[in-house]
């Protein structure tokens, strides 16, 4: 791919995908109302794990989740949503604060997740959710005074956000009938065809790559995050596993524009952040950046890392102005990040290449 084709594609802007305002505003008042409510009563802490939960669901509740008027297909998505997030959020607080235990058990939690994610591919969307927000909440917890509490206020924040999805979803509209003279879709296959397929490539390098490149590119960003204990690294392991794909891709336009926004967010993080805010403002902030984040997350994967930058170090660190440094340190995380997905992706190709050549 040539560098101009390659930057086509990270600023390309389709015009086809569409959010629903109502789902947009679900979002932003799931991120948004803990963090007020909290902020009112002098516990903004207990507002920023609340909305870490919200984190968790608001962009997934919209992107993917098929989510409608119909109560079956309502509560289905959501449900698959918020059961990683419960899982990851519970192991969390049990694993924080124990230093190299922790993070040898997340990495091989990771590890374990990606392997089984090869079951189908609903299993993998889940495993993928179970990571990050594993990633995310034992640095979270690990903050907290109290571990419990911080497992019941994100799980009050998720099921706060699935709640505002199901209530401000779009009225259903009629279905169009079914053509007879097109072909039925294809049944869908057994456990038992999943079972056996899964076991196949299992026995093959293209069941193991992704775990193996998943673990690998974790433990170097331990590894990093370890050495220098005084920077906010820890980001350098939330960019390896939101990067890595299940399949090698080289050079990726993901990770080009995961640092250009990274970048953009930034700047805007300085904007927002460089000040002691109020907490409505806080608030407000998080609630409209956590609303336009469903409709980046389908539209520029560039824009959605703009946003998200701010959002997380907002929620992180609610209670009182940004670091300039914090703010550097994620910018270089990221590019440390992608970075290591890069080499990792090519030593996996690599590796393939002579497998298929054996």
């Amino acid at each position: 791919m040539s560098a101009k084709t390659h930057l086509a594609k990270a600023i390309h802007w389709p015009a086809g995908a569409q959010v629903h305002p109502r789902e947009m505003l679900a979002a932003a008042l799931g991120m948004g109302m803990p963090l007020l409510l909290a902020g009112a009563t002098g516990q903004i802490a207990l507002g920023q794990a609340a909305a870490l939960g919200s984190l968790a669901i608001g962009a997934g509740a919209v992107a993917g989740s098929g989510i409608d008027a119909r109560d079956e297909a309502r509560i289905r998505p959501l449900a698959a949503l918020l059961a990683p997030v419960a899982a990851a959020a519970g192991i969390a607080a049990a694993l924080a604060g124990h230093g190299i235990l922790t993070d040898a058990i997340v990495l091989l939690l990771a590890g374990a997740a990606a392997c089984l994610g090869g079951y189908s591919r609903p299993l993998a969307i889940a495993a993928t959710r179970f990571v990050l927000f594993l990633i995310i909440a034992t640095g979270a917890a690990s903050a907290a005074p109290h571990r419990a509490g911080f497992l019941l206020l994100a799980l009050a924040g998720a099921l706060w956000t699935c709640l505002l999805c199901l209530l401000l979803a779009p009225r259903a509209t009629a279905l169009p009938q079914a053509d007879t003279r097109l072909p039925l879709p294809l049944p869908l296959p057994t456990t038992a065809q999943r079972l056996r397929r899964w076991r196949r490539t299992l026995s093959q390098w293209a069941g193991w790559q992704y775990t193996l490149r998943l673990v690998l590119g974790l433990g170097c960003a331990g590894i990093l995050r370890g050495m220098f204990p005084n920077h906010h690294f820890e980001w350098i392991t939330l960019t390896v596993a939101i990067l890595l794909q299940r399949q090698p891709e080289g050079f990726a336009v993901k990770a080009t524009q995961r640092v250009a926004g990274t970048l953009l967010g930034v700047l805007g993080a300085s904007l927002l952040l460089g000040h002691q805010l109020p907490y409505w403002l806080v608030a407000f902030n998080a609630g409209w950046l956590a609303g336009i984040r469903p409709l980046l997350r389908l539209r520029n994967y560039l824009a959605y890392s703009a946003v998200m930058t701010p959002l997380m170090v907002m929620i992180m660190s609610a209670s009182g102005p940004a670091d300039g440094g914090m703010l550097m340190d994620r910018v270089a995380a990221t590019a440390i990040g992608a970075v290591i997905v890069l080499l990792v992706d090519r030593i996996a190709l690599k590796a393939a290449g002579g497998a298929l050549a054996n």
